[in-house]
């Protein structure tokens, strides 16, 4: 019988990581499949069998780790710049300076190196912006674990925030044994992976004879409010920007759709209201429908508390957001993730034939898939150059004839 992390079948592996950190005689690495996603490789000559990255795989192990729904809100940061430099409405913003203001560390997801995504650590307020914005790939956790344990160790307050998956993988690694950590979980639909969005981004940039310098998956403006994509790029020495609604975009339409997330996604079994972190967060869809009075064109913040330690930030978030308690089965209404996991298209098979071909293979499949892109550029030129009561006006003419 297999006592190392071979055991674990590659459909429900989550890519965590924590595997590799455990291991007494560092003989667990993270490598590329043909998927494009990571997946722990042992190497036989180092293994002891001892079981340890068995004993801690949440994909394989049913953990006690779970914390229950106390309290549900709708909230959004007061700060209007806080509130645009986030996916959302700012209330990792607000926890995270929380932290730092007590002394201790920050931990999420940043863009490293390009366009790679990595969990690091943050000390200085002025430096939190690097975890705001959803990255939609996969966060490379290797090297964070013992990072971590290290900080509480020395009796560092430390912010750890993630998928619920990271957030399980981290959980099982320290055993729970530390109470100067504080958990956030996000609500996930799933995460493509760092070699689509490499593959992504040298498509655009051969494509355009350019260079993009950045990317922007919930772009906000005044006008539009909230989940465009922009791209800023440099062309023959000049700085450019792509702006599209998400449906316009490749990368973006083949993750909302389910074609790109990692395998174990669409089976994920935190997508429900167990959750892992003291706090979760997520977009709080369909809030107009609880409270026509809130504004959610800039974006609304699901917040749901989870422990005691979790309830601790309320003061903070009341004092710097205007914040809304309903009951969790409104958030789960509008919220798939907190019913099921994202399910795998029909012809999603047809989608996984194309893995290792390239990007421009993906791009093909996109445009066969979307048949309206015409349509919905003149709606994103209309947005922005018409005024919003003649957009309004327009939107119900083409309803009626449609």
């Amino acid at each position: 019988m297999t006592k190392n992390i071979n055991a674990v079948l590659s459909k429900d592996c989550t890519g965590c990581a924590a595997c590799v950190s455990v291991c007494p005689l560092a003989a667990i690495t993270m490598l590329d499949k043909k998927d494009g996603f990571k997946y722990p490789y042992v190497d036989a000559d180092k293994c002891i069998q001892c079981g340890r990255c068995v004993t801690i795989c949440h994909a394989k192990n049913t953990l006690e780790l779970v914390c229950a729904v106390h309290k549900t809100y709708a909230a959004i940061n007061k700060d209007f710049n806080a509130q645009m430099q986030s996916s959302s409405a700012g209330i990792f913003r607000i926890i995270a300076d929380s932290v730092i203001d007590r002394g201790g560390v920050v931990i999420g997801c940043a863009w490293e190196d390009g366009f790679t995504a990595k969990h690091v650590i943050i000390e200085n307020k002025e430096d939190v912006y690097r975890l705001q914005k959803s990255k939609y790939i996969q966060s490379e956790t290797t090297g964070i674990y013992k990072k971590v344990r290290g900080l509480l160790n020395n009796g560092k307050w430390v912010l750890y925030s993630g998928t619920p998956c990271q957030i399980a993988g981290m959980k099982a690694f320290l055993a729970n044994k530390y109470n100067n950590i504080i958990y956030i979980d996000l609500v996930c639909h799933g995460v493509p992976s760092s070699t689509m969005l490499k593959e992504f981004v040298e498509y655009f940039e051969e494509k355009h004879a350019a260079v993009i310098q950045s990317i922007d998956f919930r772009f906000k403006t005044i006008r539009n409010g909230q989940y465009l994509t922009r791209l800023i790029y440099n062309k023959n020495g000049k700085k450019k920007e792509s702006v599209q609604y998400w449906q316009e975009n490749s990368f973006m339409y083949l993750f909302m759709y389910g074609y790109s997330i990692r395998n174990c996604c669409h089976s994920c079994k935190y997508a429900n209201c167990n959750r892992l972190g003291d706090i979760t967060l997520g977009d709080f869809w369909g809030i107009k429908k609880l409270n026509n009075n809130i504004n959610d064109k800039y974006g609304v913040s699901l917040v749901m508390i989870n422990s005691e330690k979790g309830e601790s930030f309320i003061p903070d978030i009341r004092k710097k957001a205007f914040i809304y308690e309903t009951d969790v089965k409104n958030a789960i209404k509008s919220n798939n993730q907190l019913q099921e996991a994202t399910p795998e298209p029909n012809d999603i098979g047809d989608y996984q034939a194309l893995q290792g071909k390239g990007y421009t293979n993906r791009e093909l499949f996109y445009r066969k898939k979307v048949k309206n892109r015409f349509r919905l550029r003149l709606q994103f030129l209309g947005h922005k150059y018409i005024p919003a009561q003649l957009m309004s006006l327009l939107r119900k003419v083409w309803k009626t004839k449609s």
